[in-house]
């Protein structure tokens, strides 16, 4: 029977521990040209190979792997179009839901009104905001998104026809800073957010990481009990909650290390634990 496991991006699936290049002019290198260079080399790429290699093989057995991310589309693609091809994707936490074509699954957009309030009472040191046809941000040369659009574009009054708000993210001074903007969240309950260190993800209320993984399992036609996830920041506990089975890994807050059902190295040794598990089950 078709498996699914969902991963996070940043952090468990894709490490920073590289410095994104620049041109001699000062000007972000295009990523999908430094993919295209980096190859599979993991400090270069940020990918880990033998990550690819138990990917391509749980597809190639009829399952379906996807990313569930806190980044909207623009920010994820070109990351992913030379290394892996999943079968799903959850973008937003939750508030974009695509297949492997393109194609709408599930959308949560957040009002023009929400976002207009957001901008008056939270400051922040960067934003970023993404629509179901654009992207904006408050530095269009940070190296966060290809063709993004500047804040002298962004109208929310005169949005294009059909033109959603899925998610606004913040970059703020301090993790305190994040937390306290949590807090008055409180005074707009259409809107929630995640916090992550000194970043916070805003959204329509009610979408989380864990809805995205219902609308999937429930769109592909598969058991609970066939699913595994794999996540490393608090954003992934709702993830790790609707899961069967879900993992994190060492460096996780402790939060998400009570709630997984193991601590692992890797996503192909979350893959690996997962096949057994599921081996076992139907024994």
């Amino acid at each position: 029977m078709t498996k699914v496991f969902a991963s996070d991006f940043d952090g468990t699936l894709f490490f920073r521990n590289f410095v994104p290049p620049r041109n001699e002019d000062g000007t972000p290198e295009d990523f999908r040209e430094h993919l295209r260079k980096a190859g599979s080399d993991r400090n270069l790429a940020g990918f880990d190979p033998e990550d690819i290699e138990a990917i391509r093989k749980f597809q190639k057995e009829g399952n379906l792997f996807g990313v569930v991310t806190g980044r909207a589309e623009p920010s994820l693609r070109d990351y992913l179009s030379r290394q892996i091809i999943p079968d799903f994707y959850v973008f937003s936490s939750g508030a974009l839901i695509k297949d492997k074509d393109g194609n709408v699954i599930s959308s949560s957009p957040m009002s023009a009104e929400d976002a207009r309030w957001i901008f008056d009472h939270l400051d922040c040191v960067n934003w970023s905001l993404a629509t179901n046809r654009r992207f904006f941000q408050s530095d269009p040369s940070f190296p966060l998104a290809h063709a993004s659009l500047g804040p002298d574009q962004l109208d929310l009054d005169h949005l294009q026809d059909g033109e959603q708000i899925i998610s606004l993210s913040m970059t703020l001074s301090s993790e305190d800073q994040a937390f306290a903007h949590l807090k008055s969240l409180e005074n707009r309950p259409s809107v929630h957010g995640f916090a992550n260190h000194s970043s916070l993800d805003l959204l329509a209320a009610g979408v989380s990481k864990k809805t995205g993984l219902e609308t999937i399992l429930s769109h592909y036609g598969v058991s609970k009990a066939l699913s595994a996830s794999i996540g490393d920041g608090m954003n992934d506990l709702p993830l790790l909650q609707d899961a069967k089975y879900g993992y994190t890994i060492a460096k996780a807050p402790q939060a998400l290390k009570e709630e997984a059902c193991r601590i692992v190295d890797s996503v192909h040794e979350a893959m690996d634990d997962f096949e057994a598990e599921c081996a076992k089950a139907s024994v």
